[in-house]
């Protein structure tokens, strides 16, 4: 449809000609950005839809505050926050809130999850945290 739009306007002479490159350069310019902008909202849905967290009592989020190590000097020291848990290691620190009892995720760091493994009221005795389809498990330290 377009194309015969532009062949109709160059027919009718130079000015429209001139008028009808602008009009398709202007046309290309929005189609593209809106592809673009199609592209990255499909993105986005797709591949850092946030996590769905839930609500624990305080008690069962404690479980997981310690110090884990998964090698020697690869450590993770879990704290209580504001909204859920901090993670904090050699690299930075972030959030974790809980998507269950026992699994916890971040929006900050998008596909990263942390299952901590023991009792249900003991303070759990190591976390599995995956991530970029590696899988690290981490004891907790005395």
């Amino acid at each position: 449809m377009l194309h015969t739009l532009f062949e109709n306007l160059v027919s009718t002479g130079p000015e429209s000609i001139a008028f009808a490159r602008i009009f398709f350069d202007a046309a290309s310019i929005v189609h593209d950005r809106i592809n673009l902008a199609k592209k990255k909202l499909v993105y986005q849905l797709i591949h850092n839809h946030p996590p769905d967290f839930i609500t624990l009592p305080e008690k069962v989020l404690l479980r997981g505050v310690g110090r884990y190590e998964q090698a020697k000097g690869d450590m993770i020291e879990i704290s209580r926050g504001y909204t859920g848990l901090i993670v904090s290691a050699e690299y930075g620190e972030f959030a974790i809130r809980p998507q269950s009892p026992t699994l916890y995720a971040s929006k900050m760091v998008p596909g990263l999850t942390i299952k901590f493994e023991g009792g249900d009221i003991d303070p759990v005795h190591s976390l599995v945290l995956r991530q970029d389809g590696k899988t690290f498990v981490y004891k907790r330290l005395p």
